[in-house]
């Protein structure tokens, strides 16, 4: 109770509650445009130099998914240095591993 039996509003007679800071947002780098617009431009001059087979387009794409987890990897180790969120590098992480496994087996089935 504050002076006078009002509440105490502003924390003068008590010490205030110490929460937790709350982490930063990390860096997304995997979220902007301009990665997937050089892995795109990367891709078609690829496809426009070999040709353009089922088995060159599964290439490419298991290129990609490598490209993605050296990416998430890399933001992951940043966000952890900096202490910030990491939710969104761990997803990426397992989202390229996972389409690399489906794209490798379907490739030697070619």
């Amino acid at each position: 109770m504050g002076l006078y039996g009002s509440p105490d509003a502003g924390n003068l007679y008590t010490k205030p509650k110490e929460t937790k800071p709350k982490k930063k947002e990390g860096y997304k780098p995997q979220k902007n445009v301009w990665v997937w617009v050089a892995i795109l431009i990367v891709n078609l001059i690829i496809l426009l130099l070999v040709g353009i087979t089922l088995s060159d387009i599964i290439t490419l794409l298991v290129l990609d998914s490598i490209i993605l987890f050296g990416i998430s990897i890399t933001s992951l180790v940043v966000n952890l240095v900096k202490k910030r969120k990491i939710g969104n590098d761990i997803k990426f992480i397992f989202i390229s591993i996972i389409l690399f496994i489906i794209l490798t087996v379907i490739l030697s089935t070619l």
